[in-house]
């Protein structure tokens, strides 16, 4: 795992932490799953640990994406 940690951090261009790896990881674990029932594996391209680092890497911008807006919201006062 910590390989495809190494790659999901050469992929961002910057360091996660051990908490946001795993957060990251777990969803992309579910997302990978749910595609693989929807749309198969394409071939085995699917199960790839390229097609996984990339999957976490999307998860971790997005969780910093959420975790910035509401950041931004709290701090604007906004309910």
């Amino acid at each position: 795992m910590s390989e495809i940690r190494e790659l999901v951090e050469q992929e961002l261009g910057c360091s996660i932490t051990d908490a946001q790896f795993e957060d990251a990881h777990k969803a992309a674990l579910k997302k990978l799953q749910h595609i693989l029932q929807r749309y198969g594996d394409s071939d085995g391209a699917r199960r790839s640990a390229d097609y996984l680092v990339s999957l976490v890497a999307e998860a971790c911008v997005g969780h910093a994406y959420t975790e910035f807006t509401l950041a931004l919201t709290n701090a604007l006062g906004v309910d």
